[in-house]
């Protein structure tokens, strides 16, 4: 249990780091949106593009400006080729470079990071501190960058949202998400690891 409990505390210091260091990063100025739909938890305008953080039947989901929509557990934002014919361009990629959904390559690399900030996406290719090295995980955990979700200024929103709609957010089904038990989370306020 011991070994278990500093496991998770070393990942917990690893994703935290990791997202500071998006942070100091994405400077660019982000203004804070009310949500205005009752599946919109945290709404931004991030150097005059918007990005919003949906509940979808898949569970949470980035919705981009046009439209394109991904899972947030799943995004990375990442160097991607969606013909061959076209250079490599910025996208909010699902898993890997293969997956682009929301292009990004207009936005400024200050902008991306602070997308990255706002909802816990990892910006790959990038040179990160030494402490965000995505290297071993605890037993049991899955992916190195799920976690950064529950550390952005979007799972805060998530967790407003779930206090002012309690009993919808128990009703909801667990999805395929992966961002894990994040109902639970949101009630909870934080991401509570199971033993």
């Amino acid at each position: 249990m011991i070994e278990r409990t500093q496991d998770i505390a070393a990942f917990i210091a690893e994703q935290q780091a990791c997202i500071n260091y998006l942070a100091s990063r994405g400077r660019a100025p982000v203004a804070q949106r009310e949500p205005s739909r009752m599946d919109i938890f945290h709404d931004v305008m991030i150097d005059g593009f918007r990005f919003r953080g949906a509940i979808g039947i898949d569970g949470l989901m980035l919705l981009g400006p046009t439209g394109a929509a991904l899972e947030i557990g799943a995004a990375r934002i990442t160097l991607s080729t969606r013909n061959s014919d076209q250079a490599d361009q910025w996208w909010v990629c699902r898993h890997d470079s293969g997956e682009s959904r929301i292009n990004v390559d207009s936005m400024t690399a200050t902008s991306r990071h602070a997308l990255g900030h706002q909802f816990g996406i990892p910006v790959i290719p990038d040179v990160a501190p030494p402490e965000c090295k995505q290297g071993a995980l605890p037993p049991g955990l899955v992916g190195s960058t799920w976690y950064l979700f529950y550390l952005s200024p979007a799972f805060h929103g998530l967790c407003k949202w779930a206090k002012k709609h309690p009993r919808k957010i128990r009703q909801m089904q667990r999805g395929s998400n992966c961002n894990g038990d994040w109902q639970s989370a949101a009630i909870a306020g934080q991401y509570v690891f199971d033993d």
